[in-house]
């Protein structure tokens, strides 16, 4: 990372990110060009959104240490400087120059075109959002953009776009024994029987004074019925689907032994 100095004053930097408040001491310490000012621009807002919708890390804030204060990327560095006054936006425009042709080279634009096609080759591949494979491959390499790898780091980008993020292993759908389906169909004939029973049993008990079993008997009955009904639904779907005879004729017995209990309202 090049050491980036303005006005002899060395801008502090972190993951590709330029120290804010050091631009505000080169600039000149003056209250009206503090940065909470400029942040308040709908101008610098929209450039800030703008480069976060392009995958790009435009602002941190650092709490403690020696280099706390607000970090905000090379393109908001230039906008910073142009929004305080020309000539300060040169000294910072030429700053950035001479740090970028002492540093290392950067990737060709045919090595550009490389990382696009690789980070569309993951984002089919895997489903990813391609803006946040972008933005895991800045993390990675701690660039705030792919055009500021290092010609080095070229194959280490391909490597790791190549590589497969950590997903959840998919859920495997349940499966049930054609014995174990004629069994459910077979509880569910008997609960349907049991809670018809109750239903029966509903007014006798009133009879006797047992009204609060009474209630419950039909309550039972009757918040069992679309439970029960979903429940043969599903077991005529998939009656047909089953290969053993034998089974499959068991369960339409139980459909028929529903069908012969007597009708309630």
């Amino acid at each position: 990372m090049n050491s980036i100095q303005i006005s002899n004053v060395v801008i502090n930097q972190t993951k590709s990110l330029y120290s804010l408040n050091d631009l505000h001491k080169a600039s000149g310490g003056q209250k009206k060009h503090e940065p909470h000012q400029w942040f308040r621009n709908v101008q610098t807002q929209d450039l800030i959104a703008e480069i976060e919708a392009q995958g790009g890390q435009a602002v941190q804030t650092v709490n403690g240490g020696t280099r706390r204060g607000t970090y905000v990327c090379k393109e908001l560095v230039i906008a910073y400087g142009m929004w305080i006054n020309a000539a300060f936006a040169l000294q910072v425009i030429r700053a950035f120059i001479a740090a970028q042709e002492q540093g290392s080279l950067k990737i060709s634009p045919a090595q550009k075109q490389q990382i696009q096609a690789a980070v569309m080759a993951r984002h089919h591949r895997t489903g990813e959002h391609w803006q946040e494979i972008y933005r895991k491959l800045h993390s990675f390499l701690h660039v705030n953009s792919y055009h500021e790898i290092d010609t080095r780091d070229f194959e280490r980008a391909i490597q790791f776009l190549g590589s497969i993020p950590d997903t959840p292993a998919p859920v495997q759908a349940l499966q049930f024994s054609e014995r174990e389906i004629t069994n459910f169909g077979t509880v569910v004939y008997y609960l349907d029987w049991a809670t018809r029973q109750l239903h029966a049993l509903s007014e006798p008990l009133k009879q006797l004074g047992a009204h609060k079993q009474g209630v419950a008997a039909w309550t039972l009955w009757h918040e069992a019925q679309n439970w029960l009904q979903a429940s043969r639904e599903s077991l005529e779907r998939v009656a047909p689907q089953m290969q053993d005879s034998w089974y499959r004729r068991h369960l339409a017995d139980n459909f028929e032994r529903m069908n012969n209990l007597p009708y309630l309202n």
